[in-house]
């Protein structure tokens, strides 16, 4: 959402950075219409990054071809600095930091080389962004509940690398110990540092702001979620290692919050603690919450086949759902990124599910705001899901002598699960051949000779394809998945018409 309210350049200068970091070499015309950029806009801003990243990127247009070449292994390195360049997301780390309202915004216009009337202007366009927030402005300050402003410190940090608290190493170690006092398999590594940063951020804030009270609203689904095994392990490490290494005494609002970064933050907090009976014990409780099943209850509607998945659909929507906890959407960083704007998937499974989430949400108090990554992730669970149920493809393989017909069915074994494809081999002059209408075969692959045969006498209307045994393995793998990708669609149409 932050990304709305951000200088237009610096967001499409990042959109090429992203785009670029998956393939580095993509034709003007695609690059243009995955970003809505015009020629002219790509060749400024490719000429603006090269300026701005003179050792570490470089940027070339030639013959209607966009290449990019990069020296650091994270993206993260280029957008962090291009995000520092903002003077949004700096403002709101002003407004953030700036106690008992004592630095005028003329302090900030001056500092970063602004007009005070430019200042103003920009500090009344974020109103609208806070109130989504549930935050508000006193004077040059940005006020609201604790936790909430917590939440906004924590996505500036791990998002945009925009930092109010600097982690210190004291911080980190505290980080670490707490994390390895839980059961947790994973080791400090610098690899590993973007992908928890947004709750590192947050645990870090659990101490850095102590001196701010911090109360956790008490509804009925926290209530229950405290019932947890997991609450009491929060309870004991944070006495054991935050309190004694900061020397401090937690409240209850303290570990209630602790517990609230717990659910929403990606986070190894005590990761080798749960049982599958703790598993089970988590999904029942979302399955009897009433705001649960009114989002649970209109998908299994829709997709009768999800009953088979109950467990899978269960923790699937868990995931997603959490994040609308206390209306803290707006806050949850993506775990993953799409460059499309546009979801690839199933449209009509992506109309109608997004239609249900749409209705739910409209049940819920207040405001709330659909990430549309996170919905995308969602839909592609819920396909997973249903491909999972999908019955394997019916392959048969018809040979015109018995060493053609062993060569291929040793083969399958090494190349193809039997989950997803239930593979038989006939020789012509051995095997009873009008035996394979009885198996309903979706794909029959022989070789040409004998294809008039198998179209005429064996398999009318069910495709057949011709096999040499020059052609790869993969060729094999590619048309069965195109196969079966066919049949996974007309079902899930079928299904939703």
């Amino acid at each position: 959402m932050i990304e709305k309210y951000l200088e237009s350049s610096i967001e499409s200068k990042c959109q090429l950075v992203v785009l670029f970091f998956k393939t580095s070499y993509l034709p003007i015309t695609e690059v243009a219409e995955k970003t809505g950029l015009t020629f002219l806009q790509l060749n400024h801003y490719c000429e603006e990054l090269n300026a701005f990243f003179p050792d570490s990127l470089s940027m070339t247009i030639q013959k209607r071809m966009i290449s990019c070449q990069f020296t650091h292994p994270f993206k993260e390195t280029y957008l962090y600095q291009l995000y520092a360049s903002s003077n949004v997301l700096q403002l709101l780390a002003f407004l953030i930091k700036n106690g008992s309202h004592s630095r005028p915004l003329t302090d900030f216009a001056r500092s970063h080389f602004l007009s005070n009337s430019s200042a103003y202007r920009m500090r009344e366009a974020l109103i609208p962004l806070l109130r989504n927030f549930e935050l508000k402005l006193s004077k040059n300050k940005i006020v609201g509940e604790e936790y909430r402003i917590r939440y906004l410190i924590a996505l500036l940090y791990s998002k945009f690398g925009i930092k109010v608290y600097d982690l210190t190493q004291q911080d980190k170690n505290t980080i670490h110990s707490f994390l390895s006092h839980s059961s947790t398999h994973l080791k400090t590594s610098p690899w590993l540092s973007e992908s928890f940063s947004f709750y590192d951020i947050l645990l870090a804030l659990s101490w850095k702001r102590h001196q701010f009270s911090v109360t956790i609203p008490q509804t009925r689904i926290f209530q229950q979620l405290k019932k947890l095994f997991i609450y009491d392990s929060l309870k004991k490490s944070s006495r054991d290692i935050i309190e004694t290494y900061c020397q401090l005494n937690f409240s209850a609002g303290d570990l209630d919050y602790l517990y609230l970064i717990y659910i929403t933050a990606n986070n190894s907090f005590a990761s080798l603690q749960w049982t599958p009976e703790h598993i089970r014990q988590c999904c029942q409780l979302f399955e009897e919450n009433d705001t649960f099943r009114l989002l649970l209850k209109p998908i299994i509607t829709l997709l009768p086949n999800l009953k088979e998945q109950k467990p899978s659909l269960v923790k699937a929507l868990m995931f997603f759902s959490k994040s609308f906890l206390f209306n803290l959407q707006h806050f949850i960083p993506e775990t993953n990124l799409f460059v499309s704007p546009y979801y690839k998937g199933n449209q009509k499974l992506y109309t109608s599910l997004k239609l249900i989430v749409e209705e739910w949400l409209a049940k819920l108090p207040g405001k709330r705001y659909l990430n549309h990554k996170h919905f995308h992730l969602f839909c592609h669970y819920v396909e997973q899901i249903l491909r999972n149920i999908q019955p394997p493809l019916v392959v048969v393989f018809v040979a015109s002598n018995f060493i053609n017909a062993h060569l291929l069915t040793d083969s399958f074994p090494r190349y193809f699960s039997d989950k997803s494809i239930d593979f038989h081999s006939y020789y012509l002059l051995q095997d009873n051949v009008y035996q394979i209408p009885d198996l309903k075969p979706d794909l029959v692959i022989t070789h040409s000779q004998l294809i008039p045969f198998v179209h005429h006498e064996l398999t009318k209307g069910i495709a057949v394809a011709e096999i040499s045994f020059d052609e790869s393995i993969l060729s094999i793998q590619e048309l069965m998945y195109r196969v079966k990708e066919e049949k996974f669609q007309a079902d899930l149409t079928k299904q939703l018409t």
